[in-house]
């Protein structure tokens, strides 16, 4: 279960009423994404309650990602860092149809193929799109957020097109940096 003031584990339970859809974690996001784009998530999702995080992951028009660095980095460049093992931690409903998984973790083997939580966010990256995701991190070292096209594959081997998604440094309520997130609208 997501604490506030710490960014969530890999092994962070599925979003609901018995976790309040974690609440704490996906404010942390919002503040965050405000911050680096100077816009309100809730309005980009369309959703009109501004504090419900379950609104968040029922969502199935907006993908939202977020992941960390497993070696627990101290800072951005070392989470961006070619030998950073980065994490899935969070994904809305509209995300696992997306990349085609499903919200499962174990801590033992053997790891199922569809699980995206724990999975290493570099496996839903194209090959061809893999030096842009690191100069996309890389723009965001220092707080803010950039937009981005490119491609992504599913757990499944299936490529699709992502088109105006934003990345953005998640930071904590001291302003440290606790992860990225990323969200792109979905295409119908």
């Amino acid at each position: 279960m997501f604490t506030p003031g710490k960014f969530p584990t890999f092994a962070m339970e599925p979003p609901s009423k018995n976790n309040n859809w974690h609440q704490p974690f996906i404010d942390l996001v919002v503040a965050s994404y405000s911050e680096a784009f100077g816009r309100d998530l809730h309005s980009d999702f369309g959703i009109a309650d501004s504090a419900d995080a379950r609104s968040v992951y029922a969502s199935m028009t907006h993908v939202l990602l977020a992941h960390v660095a497993v070696d627990k980095p101290s800072t951005i460049h070392e989470l961006n860092s070619p030998d950073a093992h980065k994490v899935y931690v969070y994904a809305n409903e509209a995300a696992l149809a997306a990349l085609e998984g499903f919200w499962f973790f174990e801590a033992r083997l053997p790891f199922r193929y569809d699980s995206l939580i724990g999975l290493d966010s570099g496996h839903t990256t194209c090959e061809i799109d893999r030096q842009e995701r690191s100069e996309l991190f890389n723009e965001i070292a220092d707080g803010g957020g950039t937009i981005f096209s490119g491609y992504r594959r599913t757990l499944r081997g299936s490529v699709f097109s992502v088109n105006d998604g934003r990345v953005w440094q998640v930071n904590d309520e001291r302003g440290s940096m606790v992860g990225q997130a990323a969200s792109f609208p979905v295409s119908l």
